[in-house]
């Protein structure tokens, strides 16, 4: 239940050392159920759930809540928050998919996440050159760039498609 709560301290209205400490324990929280193997996607259940089963579907559901009130922070007034939001992204991704022990190739969670952080570059609302800068470093990656590319590729093919959304993308 203390999930719910940080996740409410994700509010862009809260002082920024609140915001910052809700992004620390997300991550904390995250990163210890992901290497105990605790935090899996739930495989769909046309039976009756046991309880267990209904627990790990309400935590699955509510980290990506705050994953995606994360990302809606990669936009903050504070660039340390900003910057915070970009590197736990990033952070859990990693924990996420690419453990030390058997490191595998990207999967469909991965994708989830950078493609957060992919549609919040391109807001046409906000200047990406904060957040941006710091996800610079990821860009070191072949790996993070080619799958950053394809999903900003994806984005603007959508967009031009379509013929709305910013017009940066269609110009």
């Amino acid at each position: 239940n203390c999930l719910i709560d940080l996740i409410g301290y994700l509010e862009a209205s809260e002082p920024s050392s609140t915001i910052s400490a809700a992004i620390q324990a997300i991550k904390r929280i995250a990163s210890v159920l992901m290497q105990k193997n605790q935090l899996k996607r739930p495989a769909e259940s046309k039976d009756e759930e046991s309880t267990e089963l209904k627990y790990r579907r309400w935590l699955w559901e509510r980290m990506e809540e705050a994953l995606a009130a994360i990302s809606h922070l990669i936009f903050h007034r504070k660039s340390a928050v900003s910057h915070l939001a970009v590197v736990t992204l990033m952070n859990v991704m990693q924990i996420q998919n690419f453990s030390l022990e058997k490191p595998k190739a990207w999967d469909q969670e991965g994708q989830k996440i950078l493609n957060l952080i992919v549609l919040g570059f391109c807001s046409n609302k906000n200047s990406a050159k904060v957040p941006l800068g710091r996800f610079q470093e990821y860009f070191e990656y072949g790996d993070v760039s080619h799958h950053f590319m394809s999903n900003l590729a994806r984005v603007v093919s959508k967009v031009a498609k379509k013929k709305k959304g910013s017009p940066v993308f269609v110009d």
